[in-house]
C-alpha cells in the first residue's frame, strides 16, 4: 500500500506532488468492503428475470467516474433492458433524482423521480440482484433503450 501512496505522489520527473496521498486518503473507495460483498454475490442463486423489471442490485464499488453502488451492500436500483441469456443481462443503473443530460432519461414511479443513467449501461450476472422492486411501463423501457441507441449511435 505505501508503495502505491509514494507512486501516486511523485511526478514523472521525481518531482513530489503535494497533497495527493492526503486526497487520495480522503477520497478512499471501500474496494476491500466490496471484494468481501462480492464474494458472497458469487454465491447466490440467479433469478429468473423479465425485461422491463427493476432490482435492487449489487453494482459495488467502481473505479473513476463508474457509478457505485450505496451501503454496505452497495446496492443500486437497476433496470433490465435486455436479456443475453438466464445468467446475464444488459441493465441501465437508476437514480431517484431527476437528470439533464443526453446520457439520463427521466421518467416517474409511483410519483417519485427515476432517472436511467444510460452511459453506464452494461453486462450484469443476475447473480447481483437482491429483491424485485417494479416491472417498469414498455413505453419506459422503450424509451430508455431508444435513448441508449441514440447515445450510442
Amino acid at each position: 500500500m505505501r508503495d502505491i501512496e509514494t507512486a501516486c505522489a511523485t511526478r514523472r520527473d521525481g518531482l513530489p506532488l503535494v497533497g495527493v496521498v492526503q486526497l487520495w486518503n480522503m477520497n478512499k473507495k471501500a474496494f476491500d468492503s466490496w471484494n468481501k460483498v462480492k464474494k458472497l454475490t458469487d454465491s447466490q442463486k440467479r433469478p429468473l428475470v423479465k425485461i422491463g423489471e427493476v432490482y435492487w442490485c449489487r453494482v459495488g464499488e467502481n473505479v473513476g467516474f463508474e457509478e457505485n453502488g450505496k451501503g454496505e451492500c452497495f446496492r443500486r436500483p437497476v433496470l433490465v433492458l435486455a436479456k443475453f441469456s438466464r445468467e446475464v443481462v444488459f441493465g441501465v443503473p437508476l437514480t431517484s433524482k431527476a437528470k439533464q443530460g443526453s446520457w439520463y432519461v427521466n421518467y416517474m414511479h409511483k410519483g417519485v423521480p427515476v432517472a436511467g443513467i444510460i452511459n453506464q449501461s452494461r453486462a450484469i450476472d443476475v447473480r447481483r440482484f437482491e429483491n424485485f422492486m417494479y416491472q417498469a411501463p414498455d413505453h419506459v423501457v422503450e424509451n430508455i433503450r431508444k435513448h441508449f441507441i441514440e447515445l450510442i449511435s
